[in-house]
């Protein structure tokens, strides 16, 4: 495999050529989640940490073993309104976009009030509470004065829980995230012009929102943290330089990572998630949604996901991953869009409880001759390829034929006649154009109801991200 500095290399000649088309390909070597409950992201009953009232992790009912505001995973299933990604009036559309599964009997179910995470056969959103909310007022202001570790500075000396507002402009210095210390910016014009660790935001109340990350943001660890309505090294602004690196988390040992990420447009490279467990028992559930690399020039590794136990034969007994990536955009993708490798083992019970699904995402691009969705390995869990539009890319998807792998719904092209599937393919207006193929082409049991938008998704399933 190539090394990272090798890939940007790369890059930058794919930018400066892309007219021609980047060359460069690699060759590798059921159904998802459970009904009533199934194999789920699991929220926690009433409150505002994950874990019943205040509690310090994923609680449930329902589950083996499960204990309600424990400080351990529910088993493998889960029943929740609040929790570590709802809130009592959160940002989303109509009562929140979060799925919430297993309540319908397999089907695209019925919220209850929460908008937290939950598994079920046929995942779908619903709940009149929002998703992700910080803790609402704000504790204190951070002014852009220019002075380089105020923000630091506020962050160590706030409250816990607290939310600290960022005035718009600059915020300059690296920024070390506390658990239960939220930011809120004014919008785009907030900026943190430096890197951003948050290996220490080890509660769910702590929010990174609407602002920009002009540096890299990584995070380790054990790791509970939700990041909505940003933008993440676009190079939008002059007032600080983007940074060229990936934004990471890496769970590196046994324990959690609970992660949201949501409405969040990221430059290239984007999101790198490695899982890479130690001894103990992982309970790890990422959501990426509603978020995009918009770049008109070239778009590559939105996401690239890893999960390896090497040097073990496979993680400890009693593991789970749910990886749910929907109603997101990736346009102008040169190299590969997304790129999974999965090399690390499970026991049979352990990944039949698990879920890792790719659904209702466009990925498209001016005839790159690489592709879209990349197994750089044979995966060793299986994954769910389901409802996406992926257009004018030569491979759209590289090594899909592996066992373990489940395609449905998905509509592929490498032509570019399919730049007719769209409303406005130039520009990136990605919805269905009439007569698309992509209308209702969607399957049911992996339908997302709300598009990137927050349109309700009627009358059948669109594939990809929007619902014409």
């Amino acid at each position: 495999m190539e090394s990272n500095a090798a890939r940007r290399l790369t890059s930058l000649v794919c930018g400066v050529l892309l007219a021609f088309g980047c060359g460069r390909s690699k060759s590798t070597g059921g159904d998802g989640g459970g009904g009533d409950g199934g194999s789920a992201l699991a929220a926690a009953a009433a409150g505002t940490g994950l874990g019943g009232s205040g509690g310090a992790s994923v609680a449930a009912s329902g589950g083996t073993n499960a204990e309600v505001g424990g400080s351990t995973t529910a088993g493998d299933a889960s029943a929740a309104s609040g929790g570590m990604f709802a809130g009592a009036a959160g940002a989303s559309n109509s009562g929140g976009r979060a799925p919430f599964g297993g309540a319908d009997n397999g089907g695209r179910d019925a919220g209850r009030g929460g908008a937290a995470f939950a598994g079920g056969a046929g995942e779908a959103e619903a709940g009149s509470a929002g998703d992700a909310t910080d803790p609402g007022t704000c504790a204190a202001t951070v002014p852009a004065d220019g002075v380089t570790g105020a923000l630091q500075a506020a962050i160590d000396a706030a409250s816990v829980p607290s939310t600290l507002c960022l005035k718009g402009g600059g915020h300059r210095g690296d920024v070390t995230l506390r658990a239960g210390v939220s930011l809120r910016g004014e919008g785009w014009a907030t900026i943190i012009c430096g890197t951003v660790n948050g290996d220490a935001a080890t509660s769910g109340m702590t929010t990174l929102s609407q602002l920009q990350i002009a540096g890299e943001f990584s995070a380790g660890g054990s790791v509970k943290l939700s990041l909505r309505d940003l933008e993440i090294n676009t190079g939008h602004t002059a007032v600080c330089a983007p940074a060229s690196t990936a934004t990471r988390f890496i769970h590196d040992g046994a324990g959690a990572l609970q992660l949201l990420i949501d409405g969040v447009t990221i430059g290239s490279p984007g999101f790198e998630i490695a899982i890479e467990p130690g001894v103990g028992p992982i309970d790890d559930n990422i959501v990426l949604r509603n978020s995009r690399c918009d770049s008109t020039s070239q778009c590559y590794d939105f996401l690239r996901f890893t999960f390896d136990t090497a040097p073990a034969a496979q993680v400890a007994a009693g593991s789970r991953i749910v990886l749910d990536v929907y109603n997101n955009v990736v346009r102008n993708v040169v190299l590969e869009g997304v790129v999974f490798e999965l090399r690390g083992g499970m026991n049979h019970e352990d990944s039949a409880s698990s879920r890792l699904w790719f659904r209702h995402n466009t990925l498209a691009s001016a005839g790159d001759l690489n592709s879209a969705v990349a197994f750089w390995t044979e995966p060793t869990l299986p994954v769910v390829l389901a409802n996406n539009a992926i257009a004018y890319i030569a491979k759209p998807v590289l090594g899909g034929d592996a066992l373990g792998i489940t395609d449905v719904g998905n509509v592929y092209s490498d032509d570019e006649s399919s730049t007719a599937w769209f409303d406005d393919f130039p520009l990136g207006d990605f919805s269905p154009s009439a007569g698309s193929p992509l209308i209702g082409a969607g399957a049911d049991a992996y339908g997302v109801p709300t598009d990137i938008t927050g349109k309700a998704r009627t009358g059948g399933f669109d594939s990809g991200a929007y619902q014409r």
